[in-house]
């Protein structure tokens, strides 16, 4: 929570909206993942998502339901 507070304190200003800043956040390069791939925040989200998700995702879809 801390770190939040922290980020936020220094990049506020720099967005009119907070949905705006929270998006540039995991859109960008972040250090602490792949860098080699300079993979983002969302990137390593959907990357560290378990098989079990993706499956009821792709059944669901094929069984013409909304996600």
């Amino acid at each position: 929570m801390e770190k939040w507070f922290d980020f936020y304190g220094h990049h506020r200003v720099r967005f009119d909206f907070l949905d705006k800043l929270i998006g540039w956040y995991n859109d960008r390069m972040h250090g602490s993942f792949n860098m080699h791939y300079a993979e983002t925040s969302n990137q390593a989200f959907i990357r560290k998502m378990p098989s079990e998700v993706w499956m009821w995702q792709a059944n669901k879809l094929l069984n013409g339901e909304h996600l």
